[in-house]
């Protein structure tokens, strides 16, 4: 299975603009698990694919650009 990470700086914003960090708060704003949240936080590798559905997500959004996003 691949593994991915995303680059602190974007875990930083993604932390600075949840309201909550619980369950239900991370997945309604990020659509990932809060195991996965913790994860990332940790710089800890996660599934490639849900790396790429998040980055999709924290772009359109305009969290994260292309060339900041990934390590």
């Amino acid at each position: 299975m691949a593994r991915a990470k995303l680059a602190s700086g974007t875990i930083d914003e993604m932390a600075r603009r949840l309201r909550a960090h619980t369950r239900d708060c991370v997945t309604e704003t990020y659509g990932i698990s809060l195991n996965t949240w913790q994860k990332l936080r940790k710089g800890e590798p996660v599934r490639a694919s849900v790396v790429e559905r998040l980055a999709e997500r924290l772009q359109a959004e305009g969290i994260a650009n292309p060339e900041t996003i990934l390590v």
